[in-house]
């Protein structure tokens, strides 16, 4: 067994950014339907859809794990055991960065990273490798 030599690992965690955006939009949400001249149980229907899903969204958050991305080269990469390879379009910014991988068995693989997820410097280094590309 052979160990590969990773350059690079960035430590994920998960979003305080993406949950406060999920509950800011269900906050939205329920305020409006309060307003809405609808029937009163179809607003209650409406309403307790809208807290399932915000219920829902931060159980997800909450069981989400740190995980640990690992670069090999400009194509291969590691998250979480699982080998991917890198799309050709990414999408990077200052604050955020979306990449597109490919899994082994010929899946595909998003990931949202804002800023929060780790630490600055890796968010830089991310950004960095991703344009040297």
């Amino acid at each position: 067994m052979t160990a590969e030599q990773s350059l690079a690992t960035f430590n994920l965690r998960p979003s305080n950014r993406i949950l406060n955006a999920q509950l800011g939009l269900a906050f939205a949400v329920s305020i409006v339907l309060f307003g809405m001249p609808i029937v009163g149980w179809t607003k209650l229907l409406a309403l307790v859809i809208t807290a399932a899903t915000t219920i829902f969204w931060y159980r997800q958050w909450w069981a989400q794990g740190p995980e640990i991305l690992r670069y090999l080269d400009s194509e291969r990469w590691i998250l979480a055991d699982i080998y991917l390879s890198l799309q050709p379009r990414q999408f990077v910014t200052r604050n955020l960065i979306i990449l597109y991988f490919k899994i082994t068995d010929g899946g595909a693989l998003v990931r949202l990273l804002p800023a929060d997820v780790m630490s600055a410097g890796q968010h830089r280094l991310l950004r960095k490798l991703l344009l040297a590309r």
